[in-house]
C-alpha cells in the first residue's frame, strides 16, 4: 500500500531505515514488513526509490506505481494530462476496483475535491481550469463517451486523408462482398490496407457502431465522418470544422500564428 507523507515524516522514516540497515528486518515485531521511500518525478512520470529496507523488493505490478503517480498529480491539482492519462484517472476514480466496497466517486465530488486542492495549492495554476485537460475528468459518462468517439473519428480521418483516402473510398475498400454493410471481419480482412494501427481500427469500428449491432451501413459510416449535422469532409486533409472548433473571435493574427507554431512543433 502507499501512504502520502510530509517532509518531516519522510525524514523520520529515512532515519529509521538507516538505523536498521544492518538488520534483515525493518520492524522487529513484524519481520515481514518492508518499506521504501519514494519521490514523485514528472519527467518521466514515476515514483523513484530514495531509500528502502533490506527486505524490500520492487512489486512485479509496475502499473500500481504509475497509477499512484497519476493520482498524486491530481491531488496536487495538476491540469495537464494526455488522453490516455485522463482515461486512466477516470477508471481509477470512477470505475472503482474489485476490492473497493464504497461506491465510485461521482463527477461532482471529484470536481469539488479538485477545486479544494486547487485553492490551497501554492504554485500558481491557470485560472481557467475549465479549458484545461483536467476538465475532461468531470464530464458525464455520456459526454465522455462522445469525446472519445470524436477523438477516434478525427484521428482516423486525419490519417486516411494523409493517405489520400476519403470516407466513401474507405467504405468501398472495406466492403469486400459489396453488400453495402461493414462487419468486424471486413475490418480484419482489409483493415491493414488502410495504414491504420490495429488498435485504432478496432476503436474505429466501435466508434461508428454506436448501437453495438456489429453492422455498419454506408449512411452510418458517412454520417460518423461528417463531424456535424449537414457537414461533410470537403477534401482530402480538409474538414469543415464544427462551430466549437472554429477560432475564437477578436483574436489577433499574431496570436493565432503563435498558436499554430506551437501546435506544429
Amino acid at each position: 500500500c502507499y501512504a502520502l507523507l510530509t517532509l518531516a515524516e519522510a525524514e523520520l522514516i529515512r532515519i529509521a531505515l538507516h538505523t536498521q540497515i544492518s538488520k534483515p528486518w525493518f520492524l522487529e515485531k513484524w519481520p515481514d514488513c518492508c518499506v521504501s521511500l519514494r519521490l514523485l518525478r514528472s519527467d518521466p512520470l514515476e515514483l523513484s526509490v530514495l531509500d528502502a529496507s533490506n527486505n524490500w523488493s520492487e512489486s512485479p505490478f509496475r502499473w500500481h506505481g504509475r497509477a499512484v503517480a497519476q493520482c498524486l498529480r491530481f491531488l496536487a491539482a495538476e491540469m495537464q494530462y494526455s488522453g490516455k492519462e485522463v482515461q486512466s484517472l477516470r477508471h481509477l476514480f470512477r470505475g472503482g476496483t474489485p476490492w473497493q466496497t464504497s461506491p465510485p466517486m461521482t463527477t461532482e465530488l471529484l470536481r469539488d475535491f479538485f477545486l479544494a486542492s486547487y485553492v490551497v495549492r501554492r504554485r500558481p495554476q491557470p485560472a481557467m481550469w475549465m479549458d484545461q485537460p483536467v476538465a475532461r475528468l468531470f464530464a458525464s459518462e455520456e459526454d465522455h463517451r462522445r469525446m472519445q468517439q470524436d477523438a477516434v473519428l478525427r484521428e482516423a480521418y486525419t490519417r486516411l486523408a494523409e493517405a489520400g483516402l476519403q470516407p466513401s473510398d474507405v467504405f468501398r475498400l472495406l466492403d469486400v462482398d459489396g453488400d453495402g454493410q461493414l462487419q468486424p471481419q471486413d475490418f480484419g480482412t482489409r483493415g491493414s490496407d488502410l495504414g491504420l494501427p490495429p488498435e485504432l481500427v478496432v476503436r474505429l469500428f466501435q466508434a461508428v457502431d454506436e448501437g453495438g449491432h456489429n453492422v455498419i451501413s454506408a449512411s452510418d459510416w458517412l454520417t460518423a465522418f461528417s463531424f456535424g449535422e449537414g457537414e461533410q469532409p470537403s477534401a482530402a486533409g480538409e474538414v469543415n470544422s464544427p462551430e466549437h472548433m472554429r477560432p475564437p473571435e477578436n483574436v489577433s493574427l499574431d496570436t493565432l500564428r503563435r498558436v499554430s507554431i506551437e501546435l506544429v512543433a
